[in-house]
């Protein structure tokens, strides 16, 4: 009976869990919901150190930087989850009362982990309705349903029946804020009865343009029907355009026939791309905008044969070079042939080189069967570096361009042996010290090995260092056992930076401690959180730890290294700043018991933790303050408010009277800014706190940066609960930022001044729509810049309604720009329908490599071009273009064409020049090409030319550490070095290769390193000799 009465104990549910509730710490079964436990204390603090950055960089918030902000605060915010949101969303009913009650508990009140604010949010977010009645009953239920944005979070769930649930048992006072943007995000997300249910629910919600556009964008056509039917917002140009690039053929035909917005290229352009020939075949019957060349590029990259069939056969733009170029590049045969065979606009050499690059060997032998374009030492080399055994065989076999140093440099990085041994085998080139450095870095044996062995290139002290970081002991026992280049005196903590117990061990038992600095090392070991190795390295008599290892490991989050530290009596400087900024409580709380009375911290502590949202740490920061010397409000105010944290705004709201006082002007001016990063941010939940708080702050400055960041909500608001100005300015920033919601909104007020320069300004911006609706509803027109703008920025489209539509026309640098920038469709239109012509563009597309444009002014325009063209393609590597000019024009080029396009590593430029061309060279060609380290091309100005070098050759590449120029040049050359860049070598791994080489007794004695090298056969070239240390 014992037994059983004591197994009925041991198997109570109920009892084992009272007796758990009384333990201290948190429930395992809490901890077990973080799905942030698995992230790394390193990883952590980059997504902290990303979002700081972030945060700072958004004093000026554009779209793609919102986005960047919004992204980065997601993450940092799944860091730091609390646990009712945990178990709201595992639907874990236990796992919220475990948190609900400790919540009440004093010792976790504090906790960041148990905040319950604003939990139904939480509920709702995830759908969960069962949580929701769990909250409801709840004290506070009564509290959180009187959230006024708890239904707008219901309409963000896209659940009609969540929904209905929080409009039934809503009890707030105030109405419910339902955001534009919300109902926006449901139009897109295809929920028409949710949509619907709101629209209808609450007569002031509204909805954007971006309603209908997102909802053709996603197919949903019923949407689509239902906003045109019973919303007057309509949609832009993006509606049809976004529609026919993803297919959606039912809306593409409905917005044709019931709106007018239209579409524009892009409609035809995205759907060729996409594939969708339907689409393509419907606008090509019905619409009047037509295509750009990219239609068929696109369609030709994608392998979409019909549609390149379709485009040739119906359509008049025709395609670039890029089509063939592309499609050899993802290895589309079939359309390659028909291109081939039906087009006249051919490829360049960068066609046979990405088909190399990405293995395609069939699209490879076509091309060189049937094309004259060839390829550039790129196809061997990047084959080289994927591997693609077959496409070097072939290339070697086939072609003449042969490869550089970089083929079998690159090939050795990614361990493909085979191919590193088929270039040992069959070409010169050869491969530089890189070769085993980086094999061994990626810890590849079997390829250094082969390198050691049949190569005298060698290595540096990086071959050993960074295999050691790595984590590749095996390596690191055969370089010190075959090679006698070392490591430098770093390594050891750079190692211990990984946590590598083992390869530390060995450096010790090999080498001893005598060069080695322990104290770095335990700074690197603390910082990467291997407790194993930061107890072996305590252990050894001479290490002395800084106050840097406690920081460092405190910075990633190590408490148990934290701990094992402070026992043994080590001191630390910033840990609790580290701790307050990366909202680390259990380490913020363990360094406080610790400091007792003498704790302290300083205002980026204060100003971090804010910024990182940690509001809790803040409360405890300031119950900690005595005495401040430094203000750091004014950042808090202004990051929390960036990222839109309330809590932490009303944190710092609450504890003024524990800071030093301001001035009445800083104060008045830190809560306009912080007012102006809200508002610009779109954080309405924060405006309409503080505009409750402090009217008398808000400016007409604010309404500017909520329409220059397009936050309409925000505008809704200032317009319904202030009487603030909408001034020329907002609209200008308005049209700047290209929202036409905005635009029309502001439009809308009575005595806004619109200048000609808006209008420009949109067509700078290639904003379509807002140029189209200016044109139509202001008359204060544009100027010149308008086009030219445009035809700069490539915006077909734009440069051809205002061709249509206005008269101020453009002017030269219309077409110029157009040329230097690449847009073939622009540069075609302008010189069809436009009379102002051109200047430089000929040149300019020369120089940016636009062959399309170049090819197509040569045959339809008398500008023509000077030697500069030539000269600058041969400097930029544009080897298609140096050709084509030197095949149908006269201008020719300088020998400065020979000598930059050396500097900048391009042999085959360089070769061709040499072969085709009478202008040569100057020194500079070789002096250059060592300075930057083309030892490839070095080479073949030594062979093939007779200009030579100086000695600033050598000098520059002595200085640069490489090694295999100055061994080139040493061995081949005369013209020696300048014996005083010995003096000024700066060391490292590299330049510590070129003084061994050259002035070993130059060396300090401590960077030397034992000759212990094993002696082994090598098959094909002599083993280098070295000297010892």
């Amino acid at each position: 009976m014992r037994d059983v009465a004591s197994s009925a104990v041991l198997c109570d549910g109920a009892l084992v869990r009272g007796i758990v509730d009384f333990l201290p710490g948190i429930p395992l079964r809490l901890l077990a919901l973080r799905p942030d436990a698995k992230v790394s204390g390193p990883d952590r603090r980059k997504i902290i150190d990303a979002h700081v950055s972030t945060v700072v960089d958004f004093r000026d918030p554009t779209h793609e930087r919102r986005q960047a902000l919004a992204a980065s605060r997601a993450r940092l915010v799944a860091l730091y989850r609390p646990f009712v949101e945990l178990a709201i969303e595992r639907d874990d009913r236990r796992g919220m009362e475990m948190a609900y009650e400790l919540h009440h508990r004093h010792e976790f009140a504090s906790h960041p982990r148990f905040r319950m604010r604003q939990p139904m949010r939480f509920a709702v977010s995830y759908g969960k309705i069962s949580a929701l009645e769990w909250l409801r009953d709840r004290t506070e239920g009564e509290e959180w349903l009187s959230d006024p944005w708890l239904i707008d979070a219901a309409i963000r769930s896209t659940k009609v029946e969540l929904v209905q649930w929080v409009l039934t048992h809503y009890h707030g006072r105030n109405d419910p804020v339902i955001q534009i943007r919300t109902l926006d995000y449901v139009a897109g997300q295809g929920a028409l009865d949710v949509l619907r249910l709101a629209l209808t629910t609450f007569s002031k919600a509204r909805v954007s343009t971006a309603a209908m556009n997102e909802a053709a964008k996603n197919g949903h056509l019923e949407v689509v029907q239902y906003l045109h039917e019973n919303r007057t917002e309509g949609c832009t140009t993006d509606a049809m355009n976004h529609a026919a690039t993803h297919g959606h053929l039912g809306i593409v035909q409905y917005l044709h026939e019931h709106r007018h917005e239209g579409c524009t290229t892009e409609a035809m352009d995205g759907a060729s791309g996409g594939g969708h020939l339907e689409v393509v075949a419907f606008l090509h019957a019905n619409r009047k905008e037509g295509c750009t060349t990219r239609a068929m590029d696109l369609a030709a990259e994608h392998g979409h044969l019909a549609i390149v069939t379709f485009l040739h056969q119906h359509r008049e733009e025709g395609c670039t070079t890029k089509a063939m170029d592309q499609t050899a590049a993802h290895g589309h045969l079939d359309v390659v042939r028909f291109l081939h065979k039906h087009r006249d606009e051919g490829c360049t050499t960068k066609a046979m080189d990405s088909a190399s690059r990405q293995g395609h060997l069939e699209a490879v032998r076509f091309l060189h069967e049937h094309r004259s374009e060839g390829c550039t030492v790129n196809a061997m080399n990047d084959a080289a570096a994927n591997g693609l055994f077959e496409v070097v065989q072939y290339l070697h076999e086939h072609r003449e361009e042969g490869c550089t140093t970089k083929a079998m440099d690159k090939a050795s990085a990614n361990g493909h042996l085979d191919v590193v041994r088929f270039l040992h085998e069959h070409t010169d080139e050869g491969c530089t010290v890189d070769a085993m450095d980086s094999a061994a870095s990626h810890g590849h044996l079997d390829v250094v090995r082969f390198l050691h062995k049949h190569r005298d290139e060698g290595c540096t002290k990086h071959a050993v260092n960074g295999t050691a970081q790595g984590g590749y002991l095996d390596i690191v026992r055969y370089l010190s056992e075959h090679r006698s280049e070392g490591y430098t005196s770093d390594v050891i903590q750079l190692v211990a930076a990984k946590g590598r117990l083992d390869v530390v061990q060995y450096f010790l038992e090999r080498d001893g401690n005598e060069h080695i600095d322990l104290t770095c090392t335990m700074d690197a070991a603390a910082e990467s959180g291997n407790l194993d190795l930061v107890r072996f390295l305590c252990e050894q008599v001479d290490v002395r730890s800084s106050v840097n290892a406690v920081d460092l490991a405190a910075r990633n989050g190590h408490i148990h290294i934290v701990k094992y530290l402070l026992e043994r009596g080590h001191q630390w400087v910033d840990a609790v700043d580290i701790a307050a900024t990366n909202g680390d409580w259990a380490l913020l709380q363990y360094l406080l018991k610790q400091l007792g009375q003498n704790a302290h911290w300083t205002a980026e502590a204060f100003s971090r933790a804010g910024q990182n949202g940690h509001s809790e740490i803040l409360e405890l920061l300031v119950k900690l303050t005595k005495s401040q010397t430094i203000d750091p409000r004014a950042f808090a105010y202004v990051d929390a408010a960036t990222v839109g944290d309330l809590e932490v705004v009303k944190v710092l709201d609450r504890v003024d009277e524990h800071l030093i006082e301001v001035d009445r002007d800083d104060r008045v001016s830190n809560r306009t800014i912080q007012i102006f990063a809200a508002a610009s941010n779109g954080h309405l939940e924060l405006v309409q706190w503080l505009h409750a708080r402090y009217p008398q702050h808000f400016t007409p400055e604010i309404v500017e940066c909520a329409a220059f960041a397009c936050q309409l909500d925000v505008l809704h608001f200032l317009r319904s609960h202030t009487a603030l100005p909408w001034t020329s300015l907002a609209m200008h920033k308005a049209v700047t930022s290209g929202n036409l919601d905005v635009v029309k909104m502001i439009h809308a007020e009575s005595g806004v001044e619109v200048s000609p320069e808006m209008m420009d300004e949109a067509a700078s911006n290639g904003f379509f729509d807002i140029v189209r609706f200016l044109h139509q509803h202001r008359t204060e027109g544009c100027t010149t810049a308008a086009m030219d703008d445009a035809a700069h920025e490539g915006s077909l489209d734009i440069v051809r309604f205002l061709h249509e539509n206005r008269s101020e026309g453009c002017t030269h640098l219309a077409l110029d720009s157009a040329a230097a920038c690449g847009h073939f469709d622009v540069v075609r239109f302008l010189h069809r329908h436009r009379k102002e012509g051109c200047l430089h563009a000929l040149g300019a597309a020369a120089k940016d490599g636009h062959f399309d444009i170049v090819r197509f002014l040569h045959r339809y325009r008398e500008e023509g071009c000077s030697w500069y063209a030539m000269t600058n393609a041969a400097t930029n590597g544009h080897l298609d273009i140096v050709r084509f000019l030197h095949a149908n024009r006269t201008e020719g080029c300088f020998s400065a064409a020979m000598d930059y396009a050396a500097s900048n590593g391009f042999l085959d430029v360089v070769r061709f020049l040499h072969t085709q061309r009478d202008e040569g060279c100057s020194v500079n060609a070789m002096n250059l090409a060592a300075a930057q380290g083309h030892v490839s091309v070095v080479r073949f100005l030594h062979t093939h030319r007779h200009e030579g070098c100086m000695t600033f050759a050598m000098s520059s590449a002595i200085g640069a550490g490489h090694i295999e120029i100055v061994k080139f040049l040493h061995e081949n050359r005369t013209e020696g070095y300048n014996e005083r860049v010995l003096d000024s070598v700066s060391y490292h791994p590299r330049t510590l290769a070129v003084m061994l080489y050259l002035a070993p007794e130059r060396v300090p004695s401590d960077l030397r390193v034992p000759s212990r090298v094993v002696t082994e056969r090598r098959d094909r070239l002599p083993r280098p000799s070295y000297r010892p240390g």
